[in-house]
């Protein structure tokens, strides 16, 4: 059932895997967008006033920094999120065996989508704008990896737990 918690705790490490994968895409399309619009309003001469070209050039690393550092936080988060909601939950060692069957799964998932960030991260117009984005570009690249943590850990969490009573 999909309301049984028992039987979809691993699809949480999936739900990690889709926000971290939206949240990069989305963080380099906003970056790509507002490189755009400051190289268009740099190459105008517009904007001749030295403090509003400082406020451009500082909003424009204040969100580079706040999407880079915002998507760690996130990441942490989440990991810290699903581990914890696995403590909460008493399971029989029979769901084991399914939740890695639904580990490799997911791992398939997220090997497709870590290949499709690169595939788009390393496009002719975005490469520039993903660079100056290195946590985001480290984690997704590694995606596989570390969603196979947080499935360890999730696993971990539900099956070695010390039963009292």
């Amino acid at each position: 059932m999909i309301f049984n918690k028992k039987g979809n705790t691993l699809l949480d490490s999936l739900l990690v895997l889709l926000v971290l994968f939206i949240f990069s895409i989305f963080a380099i399309i906003g970056m790509y967008t507002f490189d755009a619009v400051k190289t268009d309003i740099d190459s105008t001469g517009e904007l001749t006033v030295t403090e509003a070209q400082d406020t451009l050039n500082s909003t424009y690393v204040n969100y580079q920094s706040l999407m880079d550092n915002g998507f760690l936080i996130i990441f942490i988060f989440l990991w810290i999120l699903v581990i914890v909601a696995s403590f909460m939950i008493d399971t029989h060692p029979i769901f084991f065996i399914i939740s890695v069957i639904l580990l490799i799964i997911v791992l398939f998932v997220a090997g497709t989508l870590g290949n499709f960030y690169v595939e788009f991260a390393e496009s002719s117009g975005i490469v520039d704008v993903t660079s100056m984005l290195p946590i985001i570009g480290f984690v997704m690249e590694r995606l596989m990896a570390f969603i196979l943590a947080i499935g360890i850990s999730i696993i971990l969490a539900l099956f070695v737990k010390f039963k009292t009573g």
